[in-house]
């Protein structure tokens, strides 16, 4: 998943040509690895919803892992 981060990172970093000029975009992306026990999509989303935040407090056009957070009942 981590390089699969970096090279969305790669890519969108990359000008590109639009009406008006050459332009670059940037994204910051959340990561989680799998699901711990029986954590609901609401709760995965969420996490890595967290992680991406922390990239962009991070200086943006970066990746951040989530944290590990424990099953729900």
């Amino acid at each position: 998943a981590e390089d699969f981060a970096a090279k969305l990172l790669d890519v969108a970093r990359a000008p590109f040509d639009l009406p008006g000029g050459t332009h670059r975009a940037g994204i910051s992306v959340g990561l989680v690895h799998g699901a711990d026990g029986d954590t609901s999509l609401d709760a995965v989303l969420d996490r890595a919803d967290a992680a991406m935040y922390r990239a962009k407090s991070a200086g943006k056009n970066r990746w951040a892992l989530a944290e590990r957070c424990e099953a729900l009942a």
